[in-house]
């Protein structure tokens, strides 16, 4: 097995108890990171909890059951980026910027931000 697939199929087992609306955000949005690097793959980081997109780190995803939400973080400051009104893109560490997925309304508007961290990588 390859670390694409290994990784994918790790990530998508890591929320396998998740309500389904959060099952369906986090594929939803695991799937367009692949679609934007398809030879990539998701790297667990156990420091963060995070799943870091491989090779290029432009994006991360963090299921967060408690809080109801999947958690990005992408590749650019905020200020960096186009803001969207249903996204709250705030600072993270460095040179990355972060913020939430509650809603599938929010998809829409967290692909074009995660579409733009990855042309950024390039």
């Amino acid at each position: 097995m390859t670390a694409t697939a290994s990784g994918n199929r790790a990530f998508e087992s890591s929320y396998a108890l998740a309500e389904p609306r959060l099952k369906l955000l986090a594929k939803e949005l695991a799937d367009y990171v692949r679609q934007l690097a398809p030879s990539g793959y998701l790297e667990f980081a156990p420091d963060s909890k995070r799943w870091v997109e491989r090779p290029h780190n432009f994006v991360t995803i963090k299921v967060q059951p408690r809080a109801r939400s999947v958690a990005i973080t992408i590749a650019g400051r905020p200020d960096q980026h186009v803001r969207y009104p249903d996204i709250d893109l705030k600072q993270d560490r460095g040179s990355y910027a972060r913020f939430t997925v509650e809603r599938t309304e929010q998809l829409s508007s967290a692909k074009r931000l995660i579409r733009a961290a990855h042309d950024r990588s390039l």
